[in-house]
Order: C-alpha cells, then sequence, then structure tokens
C-alpha cells in the first residue's frame, strides 16, 4: 500500500508539473498538440489530475488507487490476456497520464488469464475385442466305427455249358434259390458333430483342471466352481465365495469377460489361493467354444477352462403307499 501511495503521489506531481509547463512556454493562450492518441480533458472544478497508473494491480489496490487520487472506479469488464496475471488490471479507460476532472470515472479490463487453446477432439477408435489368437479348442473325437466287414457272398451261378440245361419233366421243378447278398459296408458311419450352442441360459461346473501352457496347475478336490450365463452377466460360486462379472461376446467364438465382483467372505488361505486362481483364469479368457455337453473358455496364453453341464437335481423318492 506504501507502494501505491508513492506511486500516486509521484504521478500527481509530474501532472501538476507538465500544466505549469504547458501555460508558460507559449507566451500566450497555451496550446496542446497530441500527436498519439486524442487526450480527454475536462473543466477541473478544483483541478485537473492525471489517470493513475494501475496497469498489473490487482483488483482491489486499483480501485484503492483511482479513489485516493479523487476519481471514481467505473465500468469493469473481463477479457484474456497473455501477459497480465488472472485477477489484474489490463488497461484502463482513459488510459494512464490522461489529465481529467477530478470525480471522473475510469472503466477499467480485468484479466481473465491467457486464453485457453482448444484441445481437438479425439477420435473414437474401435478395437477389435477378439484376437486373432485363438486356436482350435476341440480335436475331432470321432473315428470311424465300423470297417468293411462282409465280402460279397454271391458267387456266380452259371453252370458250365456243356451241361444239360433242362430239368426233367417228371416231378414238380424246383426254381433256383440265390444266396442272400450283404451290401457292402465299407463307406465308414459318420457320426454326426455337436452343435454349438449360445451361452446365455446356460449353467456350467468346472470339470476338469485349470491347464497352462507350460504347468497344470490343479485346483483342490472338494471345492466347487460354477458359471452360470445370463444376457449380460457370467456369476456362479467360486470356492467360498460367490461371484459377478459382466461378459460380451463377438463373432467367431470370441468372448470379453470383466473384473468380477466377489462376495467379501473370509476364506480359508488354501480356498482363497485356488479362488484367485480361478478367477484370473476367467477374467482372461479371450475365447469360448461349447455344445450341449462341454463350454471351454481358452485365454490367449493358452490356459484353459473347462466345464460341463450342471447335474438336474434329483427329486427325493416318496415312500411306498399302503
Amino acid at each position: 500500500m506504501k507502494a501505491v501511495a508513492l506511486r500516486t503521489r509521484l504521478g500527481l506531481g509530474l501532472a501538476l508539473l507538465l500544466v505549469i509547463a504547458a501555460c508558460t512556454g507559449s507566451g500566450s493562450s497555451p496550446t496542446t498538440t497530441n500527436t498519439s492518441a486524442p487526450t480527454a480533458t475536462a473543466e477541473p472544478t478544483e483541478g485537473a489530475i492525471p489517470v493513475p497508473d494501475i496497469v498489473d494491480e490487482t483488483e482491489e489496490d486499483g480501485l484503492v488507487v483511482l479513489e485516493d487520487a479523487g476519481l471514481i472506479p467505473g465500468d469493469r469488464t473481463r477479457a484474456f490476456s497473455d501477459s497480465t496475471d488472472r485477477g489484474r488490471i489490463v488497461r484502463t479507460d482513459p488510459r494512464a497520464g490522461v489529465i481529467v476532472a477530478r470525480g471522473s470515472e475510469v472503466d477499467y479490463v480485468l484479466s481473465r488469464g491467457p486464453e485457453p487453446t482448444p484441445s481437438p477432439t479425439p477420435r473414437r477408435t474401435t478395437r477389435p475385442t477378439a484376437k486373432p489368437t485363438a486356436k482350435p479348442t476341440a480335436k475331432p473325437t470321432a473315428k470311424p466305427t465300423a470297417k468293411p466287414t462282409a465280402k460279397p457272398t454271391a458267387k456266380p451261378t452259371e453252370r458250365p455249358t456243356d451241361a444239360p440245361t433242362e430239368a426233367p419233366t417228371e416231378g414238380p421243378t424246383a426254381a433256383p434259390t440265390a444266396e442272400p447278398t450283404v451290401p457292402p459296408t465299407d463307406a465308414p458311419s459318420a457320426t454326426p458333430a455337436l452343435q454349438e450352442i449360445a451361452l446365455p441360459g446356460t449353467s456350467w461346473v468346472l470339470a476338469t483342471e485349470v491347464e497352462d501352457a507350460s504347468t497344470d496347475v490343479e485346483l483342490p478336490e472338494g471345492l466347487t466352481f460354477t458359471a452360470d450365463f445370463s444376457e449380460t452377466h457370467v456369476s456362479g460360486t467360486a470356492a467360498c465365495s460367490q461371484y459377478s462379472a459382466p461378459y460380451t461376446v463377438a463373432d467367431g467364438g470370441a468372448i470379453s469377460i470383466g473384473e468380477p465382483a466377489v462376495t467379501a467372505i473370509e476364506c480359508p488361505d488354501d480356498d482363497g489361493t485356488a479362488q484367485a486362481q480361478y478367477l484370473d483364469a476367467l477374467r482372461a479368457s479371450t475365447s469360448y467354444s461349447t455344445t450341449e455337453t462341454r463350454l471351454q473358455l481358452t485365454a490367449d496364453d493358452g490356459t484353459r477352462l473347462v466345464y460341463g453341464p450342471v447335474p438336474p437335481l434329483s427329486s427325493p423318492s416318496l415312500p411306498p403307499t399302503e
């Protein structure tokens, strides 16, 4: 505040010197030529004063300087400025140094800081949901079930031409009996391929161990791992907890499973390790194949989860009625 007051006094003194020099320099009526910008003049009531320089001051300090100089703060506007910090005064109207009448209003512009540079709108890119690294998950297990087991049993029935061809007329004549012929069975019988089914509405139970590309990691016996598929989520039992995770499928047997949510149940150490192992393998799955009796989920590194159908609940047997 002391520096502001000192600056105000120096400005007033300089203005008085300019007025005195203008009045005594020409010898008659003083004339002032302004070669830069028009100078606002007013008939002073108690004297003319210059507009103090409040550029780069804070709004609070600048208004104090104007009021101490006998001027009234006018309209405030805001504008972007690369050279003046936000919240400080960029310029005044009239500008600093212009002689005005005491009690005049001085408008000022307050900085809003540098104008922000608009960032380019990012383009949306779609990534494929499945990597073309899925290997065939099922090998043909059906082999020809039948080999040619019969040879043509019919032999030529022709007799030598020199033998008599007419049968005796006495007695009934018996028609020649031809031996039954068995059609050849050299064509193998084809086993119909199992048809893949959609995932929604199916329920599965883990049927084999979790297999890694280099190491087979077996899950402990006696623990249950299931997978029930709805339209949008897969859920089930993972050892000692229940889990649920979102999933999506794409053409070509691709699947993407989100982060599973697990019920907050404290599991024993072995069960907790098996649970984490199963959920990691489930989350890493990128392809799937299904039949009526088998579901296989496969990750990019070869880790597989192989399921079988959940067996139906058996109905309790009723005692016989007498």
